[in-house]
């Protein structure tokens, strides 16, 4: 059985990797990538593995993450 794995994508501009996404596709995992501005996200009961990407940097964290 292949593993389900899950990605959480939180922003338009920040996909899954190609790298990421080619690894995943040769091991044989079913993947399901949600965009969480067009949907909910899934039941995490329903996959093996949950892959969380990162969103945008707050306005607060100019100073710890400076451009």
């Amino acid at each position: 059985m292949n593993p389900k794995i899950l990605i959480v994508q939180h922003t338009p501009w920040q996909p899954p990797g190609p790298v990421l996404l080619q690894s995943l596709a040769e091991t044989g995992c079913s993947l399901r990538v949600v965009e969480v501005w067009r949907e909910s996200a899934a039941d995490f009961a329903d996959y093996d593995a949950l892959i969380l990407l990162g969103g945008a940097f707050a306005f607060d964290e100019e100073e710890r993450c400076p451009c």
